[in-house]
């Protein structure tokens, strides 16, 4: 075995202690739980198979149809959740004492999943950035396709654009009916039909939650001498006189994300932060309590 492999593995052992002990948390807070047995709320119907019990056989969808309809319950219905995250080059940021917004982003989405799926849900994935087209895996159950969707991440490189409009699109070619889908990014994508395609999502009754992954230094930009700055999705540099400039770069941001905000609320999807020196567990319950 390699040492990349090695490396990849370990990774891979320590991502699932951490969405492990995050869901634990997240789960310990919530004050309900899906119901076995039958539910009064009535969800849609679905083409009898044998395997199916007759005793709730729909005859009145029989009589208008003549076909055979078995009546489902809201606890019956399979909930596809889908995670599109941003592995563009600005989220590598990192610096000390605080960690990366990709290792934050990689254990919040590793948390995202193992939720999902340890509730019986399908959980897929599209991972958008580094100038390639999005990459769907499509949404299965069970704890064993946690693997498959962490090792995808995890071996993705963190570079160019995030390409989030793209994502989104492919999303709604590619599944037949409404998700839950959550978008982690920085959101530093400039693309205006990234509100267009999320507008989109709405329209066709996706129940859509946007993450905004925001560094501690976005937040306070605390550079206070001359320095190159680099982009991390471009060939370009800037030098500056950090101090002088620092204000107007923090008010800049807040704006930025303040009409983030503002634009989805207006769209009606459920916008939240998450910053990598924070408690990530705390963090996902706000999170989830928001929708």
């Amino acid at each position: 075995m390699d040492t990349n492999t090695q490396d990849l593995l370990v990774t891979l052992d320590h991502l699932q202690m951490t969405a492990r002990m995050v869901v634990k948390h997240v789960l310990s807070g919530m004050h309900s739980s899906r119901q076995k047995g039958a539910s009064i709320e009535f969800y849609g119907h679905k083409i009898y198979t044998p395997l199916d019990d007759t005793r709730r056989m729909d005859w009145k969808a029989y009589a208008k149809k003549e076909k055979y309809y078995i009546k489902e319950f809201q606890h019956d219905a399979r909930l596809d959740v889908y995670i599109i995250c941003d592995h563009s080059g600005s989220m590598n940021y990192e610096r000390a004492p605080f960690s990366s917004k990709r290792l934050c982003t990689q254990a919040l989405v590793a948390s995202l999943a193992w939720l999902g799926l340890s509730q019986g849900d399908a959980v897929g994935f599209i991972m958008t950035g580094n100038q390639q087209a999005p990459q769907l895996v499509q949404a299965k159950q069970g704890l064993s396709h946690w693997d498959v969707l962490v090792h995808l991440m995890l071996q993705q490189q963190w570079a160019g654009k995030a390409q989030l409009s793209q994502a989104i699109e492919h999303l709604l070619v590619q599944t037949k009916r409404p998700v839950l889908c959550f978008v982690v990014s920085d959101f530093f994508d400039s693309d205006p039909r990234v509100y267009e395609h999320l507008a989109m999502l709405k329209a066709q009754r996706f129940d859509v939650r946007c993450i905004q992954i925001t560094h501690q230094d976005e937040l306070e930009f605390p550079f206070s001498a001359p320095y190159f700055f680099k982009s991390m999705e471009e060939n370009k540099s800037l030098f500056m006189n950090a101090q002088s400039l620092q204000s107007q770069v923090t008010a800049k941001l807040k704006t930025m994300r303040q009409q983030l905000q503002q634009t989805l609320n207006r769209l009606g999807i459920s916008y939240g932060t998450c910053v990598p020196h924070l408690d990530l567990a705390t963090q996902l319950s706000h999170l989830l309590a928001q929708a």
